[in-house]
């Protein structure tokens, strides 16, 4: 028997208890029709929605998958697989994620991969050249180039000003000045007016 522990506010916590179910498994049987239906209606949340606070707990989720992996033996034999997945999945949610939060996200995920770096002999066998360039991006640190990957990106970050009723951004070469829904966009020097 695995044990299903959910935590509250927690994100992507059901991956390390399929991890393992995986892992025990003898044998897999495919339903060709779907049994649940998952629906949300306005108001309702999920952890993979809204890009918030719970998604810097997905990070340590992956890291639990890992250790089930090594801990069951079969981590040799899905490697590369499940690092493209691991990728993959963090590239999604770090798109969605909250910008107060996208730095914080950034280095836990440049952490993981510093950690994978260290065990050695990792092809990133099923990344793309474009994957392979953003993964040398994390591994020096480089949040800002993660960050301002279009033109519109690098020119908001270089000068932008909006202003609203009670809300406005001034930025110009990465400083910036806000108040309002507009904080939280990158910048190397911030200031916010309560």
């Amino acid at each position: 028997q695995i044990p299903f522990v959910e935590s509250p506010g927690a994100s992507y916590q059901d991956a390390p208890f399929v991890s393992e179910v995986l892992c025990r498994a003898t044998s897999i049987v495919v339903v060709p029709k779907p049994l649940v239906h998952w629906r949300l209606k306005p108001g309702d949340s999920s952890s993979s929605m809204g890009g918030g606070r719970v998604f810097l707990a997905i990070i340590d989720r992956i890291r639990e998958q890992w250790a089930i992996l090594k801990k069951m033996g079969k981590y040799a034999a899905l490697r590369e697989e499940f690092w493209i997945g691991v990728f993959l999945a963090c590239e999604y949610f770090y798109s969605g994620i909250k910008e107060k939060y996208r730095r914080a996200f950034f280095y836990k995920l440049r952490q993981l991969f510093l950690d994978l770096e260290k065990e050695g002999g990792f092809q990133y066998k099923y990344f793309s050249e474009e994957n392979r360039r953003r993964i040398a991006q994390l591994l020096r640190g480089r949040y800002f180039a993660s960050i301002l990957t279009t033109k519109k990106k690098i020119r908001s970050f270089l000068f932008s000003i909006h202003i609203g009723r009670r809300d406005f951004i001034i930025q110009l070469l990465g400083l910036q000045i806000s108040r309002g829904r507009y904080t939280g966009r990158p910048a190397f020097l911030a200031w916010r007016i309560e």
